[in-house]
């Protein structure tokens, strides 16, 4: 998806499942599948993107992975990202009450990770609502839950929409910073890339 490739990223998706047989359990394969199949909907900014992964879901036995915090938190942070880009899409705000809910989630794990990830669904919500002061808000404070560990797509994708929406000679810096050191790791449509993370101010 760097690369800015998701038909090649869905052909080696669909190899790597070629290579396990179903099982009656869920594996980890079958969660990785989940994950970069819901990514490559969102890269494509596809408006089904909810709907698709509520499907792969629904085929899923996820209890045994929604224990264990990681696959919890990633699994409702991608959900809320997922419900996001089809209320962009669609332009259907009432489906935010639905990311509303997931945001709640997310921080009643009270965990920094969890945190951000609320902080930055909640500012794309605000956005959405017309509330820029508010949606700057969020991705600052959910910048600084985040940074700390190293999820960079998010600081940077966050922070390149933040500039996006001060729109002044600072947001141009952040932009511009935000971009390069996307660039530096390999993507090469940064806004697009970003979109997949901050669909309500890159995705429209």
């Amino acid at each position: 998806l760097a690369q800015d490739s998701p038909g090649d990223a869905e052909e080696l998706i669909r190899e790597a499942r070629s290579r396990w047989r179903a099982r009656d359990t869920l594996h980890a394969q079958s969660l990785l599948n989940l994950l970069a199949s819901t990514s490559n909907d969102l890269y494509r900014h596809d408006s089904q993107s909810d709907a698709r992964m509520a499907e792969r879901m629904g085929e899923l036995d996820l209890r045994q992975f929604t224990r264990p915090l990681f696959p919890r938190v990633s699994l409702l942070e991608l959900r809320g990202r997922a419900r996001l880009m089809t209320a962009v899409q669609c332009e259907e705000p009432s489906r935010l009450r639905a990311v509303e809910g997931t945001a709640r989630k997310l921080f009643a794990e009270n965990e920094h990770a969890a945190n951000g990830f609320a902080q930055l669904l909640m500012a794309n919500v605000h956005m959405m609502r017309q509330e820029p002061l508010r949606a700057a808000r969020a991705i600052e404070l959910g910048v600084v839950e985040l940074e700390p560990l190293g999820l960079d797509p998010w600081v940077q994708s966050a922070r390149l929409a933040l500039g996006r929406l001060r729109g002044d000679d600072r947001g141009y810096t952040l932009t511009e910073t935000a971009r390069a050191q996307l660039n530096v790791r390999g993507v090469a449509k940064p806004e697009r890339f970003a979109a997949m993370y901050m669909p309500a101010l890159l995705a429209q």
